[in-house]
């Protein structure tokens, strides 16, 4: 009875497994050669197929921060002010610190060398002019004496003349009906041809009797002026004035009575208005303000900016501090900006820091290469792009994108060329 009662429990096992085998085996069958899947299931499988990424659009971004670089500020023209000539400070009508103008009298020097130069010049041009009509004196009385002399000879040869030209035609007439020789004709007619020479000889001294030379004399005068007008140079020398407008500065106040050498300093005028901003700029700086007509400096952090017009811009670098040289010019009509003071220049405008820009996580990069996946209604395109300045989240770019298409910036490194995505 017992062993009957196993072999009942594990018929009834079999059967239950069989039964259950021939269930699993309808379903599969079922499946593998059933009908079709519904319409509303397959769409939903191909809707989850299409990935889901997030877009924004190219816009204008701020892509850089403001380049500032620090200027000095320094006169525009300066003349340093000497003394030309060894002696001492007469009087004193402008001193350090004080505005002047071009040809104020800033002071008078009193000099011995000078006026040693004044008197000797003087005294050399008296005695040359006086030499000059002692001549001129002389030579008027000598040729009121020659010009007697020379009327009486002339008239005594003048005679001569005429009584050789009478002989000679007397003896003429003779020879014509041979009362006299031809060796006498021919000797009449030389004493009358060596008088008529006589008596232009004559007349070429007294030619020459007006016209009496005092070249040398006269020489000697044109010498002595110009020793005098040197002097008067020198004397106007003593007279230090400005040769520009500006402000006066020295190491020490002038002070009357102070002794002085030849080429002593004496102070510098220093031209405030315009007033000049230098600086040197790296490569780099230099390209971002070359052609540009002017750039912005301000005094302190709490001021606004202003302009200052580029004068000089050099192309050619310092070898030595390598730098390019900028100089801008200001007005400074009231003398405020001071040499030497430190201003900031400002290299770039705010609106030169924005331009068309992506953000950054929006780009792929493929070694040298930059690419963005622009949205296109359902399909995205990959776009090679040039990267510009960077200032995160965003970077500049310069060609490959317009202002306001759409930039994929999530998913955008699993997707391919001409894909179809969905936004959220």
């Amino acid at each position: 009875m017992m062993r009957k009662s196993r072999g009942g429990r594990k018929s009834a096992a079999a059967v239950l497994f069989a039964a259950g085998m021939l269930v699993l085996s309808s379903t599969v069958l079922s499946g593998c050669f059933g009908g079709s899947p519904s319409p509303e299931a397959d769409s939903g499988n191909v809707e989850s197929a299409v990935k889901t990424v997030k877009a924004e659009p190219v816009a204008k971004q701020k892509v850089a921060e403001t380049e500032e670089r620090t200027g000095e500020a320094r006169a525009s023209a300066q003349v340093e002010l000497k003394s030309k000539y060894k002696g001492s400070i007469k009087e004193v009508f402008k001193n350090r610190g004080d505005t002047v103008q071009a040809g104020d009298t800033v002071l008078t020097l009193e000099s011995e060398e000078v006026n040693q130069m004044l008197q000797k010049a003087a005294a050399a041009l008296q005695d040359a002019q006086d030499a000059l009509n002692r001549a001129k004196s002389k030579a008027l009385k000598d040729r009121e004496i020659s010009r007697a002399e020379f009327d009486y000879s002339l008239s005594k040869q003048k005679q001569k003349v005429e009584d050789a030209e009478k002989a000679y035609n007397r003896l003429r007439n003779d020879y014509d009906v041979r009362l006299t020789t031809k060796a006498k004709l021919e000797q009449a007619e030389r004493e009358w041809k060596d008088a008529q020479a006589e008596l232009e000889q004559l007349q070429r001294k007294q030619s020459a009797l007006e016209q009496v030379s005092f070249d040398e004399l006269e020489k000697s005068v044109r010498e002595a002026l110009l020793a005098q007008e040197q002097a008067e140079q020198a004397a106007s020398a003593l007279q230090i004035k400005a040769p520009i407008s500006g402000v006066l500065t020295g190491a020490q106040t002038i002070q009357a009575g102070l002794p002085l050498e030849a080429n002593d300093a004496i102070g510098t005028i220093q031209k405030l208005d315009p007033i000049y901003i230098k600086s040197g700029f790296a490569e780099k700086d230099a390209k971002l303000v070359r052609g540009k007509a002017e750039l912005e400096y301000r005094l302190s952090a709490t001021e606004a900016y202003k302009p200052a017009p580029v004068i000089f811009l050099s192309d050619i670098i310092d070898t030595e501090l390598k730098l390019y040289e900028i100089v801008m010019q200001i007005a400074n009509p009231d003398n405020g900006l001071k040499p030497g003071t430190k201003v900031q220049l400002r290299l770039t405008k705010e609106e030169e820091l924005i331009a068309p820009a992506v953000p950054t996580y929006s780009i792929i990069k493929d070694g040298d290469d930059a690419f963005v996946f622009v949205l296109n209604g359902d399909t995205v395109e990959k776009r090679k792009i040039q990267p510009g300045r960077l200032l995160e989240p965003y970077q500049e770019v310069l060609s490959g994108v317009k202002e306001g298409e759409l930039v994929v910036t999530s998913g955008q490194n699993l997707l391919s060329d001409r894909e179809k995505v969905k936004l959220p």
